[in-house]
């Protein structure tokens, strides 16, 4: 970590992107990246060109077969599965909101009863994850997603949670009047300035004196975090769950305490870096705009019920959201 101040701190008198504002913070901005001349799709397949979306599934299912996926609940039982017509239309329930009852009655020769079943039995959150992973892995094959793997031996990233109203009631939903006003929701996650000089301030991004990492403690809890690692790591245990645990005792767990310290030090040498590298920056701002329009891509595909959520179990809500995700991961491919 000292290698990273020093190196930031040297570099102060070169970066043009990096100022102080009058309280002595840094600012930085990041350079715009030269835009390239893009082609989009609707100049591939032409303007007010509209295709089924039950098209686009039985397309992906003929490539990808992820209809094969949606088996009963019992793996043992020997119904058949439902027609690929049927699992289509509750995919379109799910996914775009419409409702299972609704697109059970505007569905001809299915019925509201028929799709009911097919959801009830059909449609777990394991049947879908595997008919995703599916498709994706069919994407994974063709050539364009390759022209993105510019390293082959890192990629990046971004993950943010989108939020939706929740019309019934509904245990895990929460308030948030910045998000849902009056109401209750959820949050469904989704797995650019002038030089300046400073040669006589004599600015520097310095530790700050009441940040100071807690190296004992660390030291104390290393092997403990060896282990809780290593859980992690081989699947015996959720992250989310151990520190949603770790964090709930009145008084901080010493390990929590730890793994907040470990972080820290991760956190400054990434803020170091963000001061330091324009093409870091970049990467982070188009990884942001690439979530933010999936976000919008998401609201188009989930049009029906105003976009809020009409199911009160979180079973149900995740189902709903791994439909939406296999319908825009159709469309992409």
């Amino acid at each position: 970590m000292v290698k990273h101040y020093t190196k930031t701190n040297e570099n102060i008198l070169t970066n043009e992107y990096l100022k102080f504002s009058r309280d002595n913070r840094p600012r930085v901005a990041t350079p715009k990246l030269d835009e390239l001349i893009s082609h989009f799709v609707h100049e591939t397949i032409g303007e007010n060109v509209y295709t089924p979306l039950t098209k686009i599934l039985s397309d992906i299912d003929y490539s990808s077969n992820f209809n094969s996926s949606f088996l009963h609940y019992s793996r043992t039982s020997n119904k058949d599965s439902p027609s690929k017509n049927i699992i289509y239309a509750a995919i379109i329930a799910l996914g775009c909101n419409i409702g299972v009852r609704k697109m059970g009655k505007i569905s001809t020769g299915i019925g509201a009863d028929k799709l009911e079943y097919v959801v009830r039995w059909f449609f777990s959150k394991d049947n879908i994850d595997e008919a995703n992973q599916m498709i994706l892995e069919t994407t994974g094959k063709l050539s364009l997603p390759q022209i993105y793997l510019q390293k082959r031996d890192s990629l990046h990233t971004s993950s943010d949670g989108q939020k939706f109203n929740v019309s019934v009631p509904a245990i895990n939903a929460t308030h948030s009047f910045k998000y849902f006003g009056t109401g209750k929701g959820i949050s469904a996650y989704s797995k650019d300035i002038p030089r300046n000089s400073y040669e006589n301030k004599g600015y520097k991004i310095p530790p700050s004196k009441s940040m100071y990492i807690d190296e004992n403690i660390i030291k104390d809890q290393w092997e403990n975090i060896l282990r809780l690692l290593c859980s992690i790591k081989l699947g015996e245990a959720k992250a989310s769950v151990i520190l949603k645990r770790l964090s709930s005792y009145s008084k901080q767990h010493p390990l929590y305490k730890a793994i907040k310290e470990v972080g820290r030090i991760h956190e400054t040498i990434f803020l170091l870096r963000y001061f330091d590298e324009p093409p870091l920056r970049q990467n982070i701002e188009k990884q942001l705009n690439k979530i933010e329009l999936s976000h919008l891509f998401a609201k188009a595909v989930f049009f029906g019920n105003n976009q809020e959520f009409k199911y009160e179990t979180k079973e149900e809500q995740e189902i709903a959201v791994a439909c939406r995700y296999l319908i825009q991961n159709a469309i992409i491919l």
